[in-house]
């Protein structure tokens, strides 16, 4: 939706935005205090929203600990086969 305007200026010149793609978060504390932030003001705005957190969050943290479990038990095993050793297995 860009059509070129007088001066080479284009619409959005017009109508500046916040796009929120464009906001680079890391994965570091800054990041965490985000996320933790976005939660806080979900959970005091969306009182409906509680149980459905507290599930999701129960979901994840089941699933972190699989993903745990099964990449320890891969690392392992890889390790086993390159050593020709027989540690890992049982």
């Amino acid at each position: 939706m860009s059509s070129e305007g007088h001066g080479g200026r284009t619409r959005e010149d017009d109508y500046p935005e916040i796009n929120i793609s464009r906001i680079r978060i890391g994965g570091d504390v800054g990041g965490l205090i985000v996320v933790i932030g976005t939660t806080v003001c979900l959970l005091i705005g969306l009182p409906t929203a509680r149980a459905f957190m507290g599930e999701a969050l129960a979901g994840g943290v089941v699933v972190a600990a699989a993903l745990a479990w099964w990449h320890q038990r891969r690392r392992r095993n890889d390790a086993d086969e390159i050593t020709g050793l027989d540690i890992g297995r049982r």
